[in-house]
Order: C-alpha cells, then structure tokens, then sequence
C-alpha cells in the first residue's frame, strides 16, 4: 500500500464497518414512528380541548340569555312580582303572547333562548322561572339544553347541561 496514492487505501478502515451498516436508517425510523405518536397525542388533545370550549360557550350564552331576561324582569319589576313571568316547569315551548308586557318578554325570551347559537337543537332546550324559596324579591332563571357535543367521546349520561342565575330584583 503506497501512502502517497489515496486509491491504494482501504475505502472504510473502521473496524465493523459492516456490522454498523443501516443503523442510521433504523434510528430515524423510530424517531418517525415516535414524533407520529406525539403529533397523534397533540390531535386528540386539540379535539378534546375544541369540545370543552364549546361547551363553555354554551354555558356563557346561557348565563346571557338569564341575565336578559333579569333585566327584563326589573323592568317590569310590579309585574314580576306577582308572578307574571313565572314558569314553575321547565317550558320547552315558546309560550303564547297574551299581549301585556310580561307576556311579550317571556314569548320572546324563550324564542331567542331556543334559536341561541349552540344551546343544542331546540326540542331539548328549556327555560324555568321561579322565585327563590324563603328569599323575597329574588327570583331564579334555569336553562337547560343537550351538551352532547361537549361531552363527546365521554360516557356521560345524561348529556343535559342546566345553568340557573338567581337574582334578587
């Protein structure tokens, strides 16, 4: 072997040179294989955390829509009183416009309530108007609608969601 010609030399002098051979590719195979387990970890996280935001936005609109309805009430606050808004039951239907003021609040309370973005399909979305037991002037709005798109993938049943304010007029 002459030191001086670079084409007499061994091509690869390293001991178990090929004994070595494919190691990289196999190294990056399971670099692959876990990266796509974490990318499939960081999807399901974001559609669980898609859903609970969604959910809470329900929740919100619903808080909205009682506090509304509130106010609608202080408005009125002699009728409201004597219990012209009470809805002892939960009514899923829009009740009919007896033409005074409590009446047209509580028709269109409860439309706007049953046609809210995200408070579920209208048929399972019900609205509940009480006064607080033993507390005076106080009354209690509860809205109650299907949240099974936010509790997909979760075995909760009922998936009926129910948020009640309750206010002293």
């Amino acid at each position: 072997m002459n030191p001086m010609n670079p084409m007499s030399r061994p091509r690869h002098s390293a001991p178990g040179w090929r004994a070595a051979a494919g190691v990289g590719l196999i190294e990056i195979l399971i670099a692959i294989v876990i990266l796509a387990f974490g990318m499939l970890g960081i999807a399901a996280l974001q559609a669980t955390a898609l859903r609970t935001s969604q959910s809470s936005i329900n929740r919100n609109e619903a808080i909205a829509q009682s506090y509304a309805i509130l106010d609608a009430m202080r408005a009125n606050r002699s009728n409201a009183l004597i219990g012209k808004y009470k809805l002892a039951s939960w009514t899923c239907a829009v009740p009919d416009d007896d033409g005074t003021l409590a009446g047209k609040d509580l028709n269109h309370w409860v439309a706007r309530v049953r046609s809210a973005q995200g408070l579920g399909s209208a048929a399972n979305t019900c609205v509940k108007i009480e006064p607080v037991a033993g507390i005076q002037d106080t009354y209690q709005v509860s809205i109650k609608w299907d949240d099974s798109r936010g509790n997909a993938g979760r075995n909760t049943q009922p998936n009926v969601q129910t948020v009640s304010t309750a206010s002293r007029l």
